[in-house]
């Protein structure tokens, strides 16, 4: 966050470029689309965007942020700052690859509302910052209202607004010489950020992906049931697309989860073949055993149920 800092205090406003997203998303295959326009803007304005990124990273440093991965639910009563590798960002690769195109088509008045979010580039020698916005349209053109702008001496009618955010999302520094995919994005509003992105299509399709995996463990009676009983749920279906990806899934077997179920007296039920019986009602309970959330301590030999957990290395 220091040299997102740096970045931001040391560059000039001629180097800040605006760049509008646009998404589509097909209603039968569900692919989504991505494209970026590129704006002209004067160098008040990148001043502009530029500051109001300084003022909200200098914000978040002060307050002395707790870093963490991304999808961690943290209990503490600090002010967190969820971080998260540039390669498990869906779609974020090719927004700035498309970013970096000098031929990239122009914003036109024609598409303000098909905006769905917003980029703003930053390059300060070999380092290039990124900054991400959900765009929210804003009313600002009421009903009884004439609406003027003042310029060389006269008044123009003033037909569109585009109101531009003070806050950003995310944040990405990239520096030559450096691995890219290594980079960390650092998340300033998670539920947003996961907006511009898609996460939640993207963990949809996760889940549909590796749904035949899941059978194949034979935990549950009805997995495409539990599959759409997740989807309904942005957090659910969160969770069980980062289970599946952890290879502590891999690892689990019917038996082990039946000792979970009687170890800690979870009401669950099974059907004749020992698989659970899945409901909407008790989802959350499945999604914690298969991401081992039921956790002993030690120290007193208490058993808990975790909301969140930070991995140790053995040493």
């Amino acid at each position: 966050m220091e040299n997102i800092k740096i970045c931001l205090t040391e560059a000039s406003p001629d180097r800040v470029k605006l760049y509008f997203i646009e998404r589509v998303k097909n209603p039968k295959t569900k692919i989504i689309h991505y494209s970026t326009l590129k704006t002209e803007i004067t160098p008040e304005i990148g001043k502009d965007l530029r500051d109001a990124g300084l003022k909200q990273v200098v914000s978040l440093i002060t307050g002395n942020p707790e870093y963490m991965e991304y999808g961690i639910l943290s209990s503490s009563d600090r002010l967190c700052v969820e971080t998260i590798i540039i390669n498990e960002v869906p779609y974020l690769s090719e927004l700035i690859t498309q970013v970096s195109d000098p031929n990239l088509n122009a914003f036109n008045n024609t598409k303000i509302n098909k905006i769905f979010g917003y980029i703003v580039k930053i390059e300060k020698e070999n380092k290039t910052l990124f900054l991400f916005r959900k765009h929210s349209p804003q009313r600002l053109l009421e009903k009884g209202i004439i609406t003027m702008l003042f310029k060389e001496g006269r008044f123009e009618r003033l037909n569109q607004i585009m109101a531009i955010d003070e806050e950003y999302d995310g944040a990405l520094l990239l520096e030559e010489g450096m691995d890219p995919s290594q980079s960390k994005v650092y998340i300033f509003n998670t539920s947003k950020f996961e907006s511009v992105f898609s996460f939640v299509d993207f963990y949809e399709k996760e889940a549909d992906n590796k749904k035949d995996e899941i059978i194949a463990k034979e935990f549950l009676d009805n997995v495409n049931g539990f599959i759409d009983h997740c989807k309904g749920d942005c957090r659910a279906i969160k969770k069980l697309a980062r289970i599946l990806k952890n290879r502590g899934f891999e690892r689990m077997s019917k038996e082990t989860i039946n000792n979970v179920v009687r170890d800690y007296n979870l009401t669950l039920e099974f059907d004749v073949g020992g698989k659970i019986i899945v409901s909407k009602e008790n989802i959350w309970m499945v999604l914690r055993i298969l991401d081992d959330d039921y956790v002993r301590s030690d120290v007193t030999e208490t058993k808990y149920e975790a909301r969140s957990k930070v991995k140790k290395s053995a040493t």
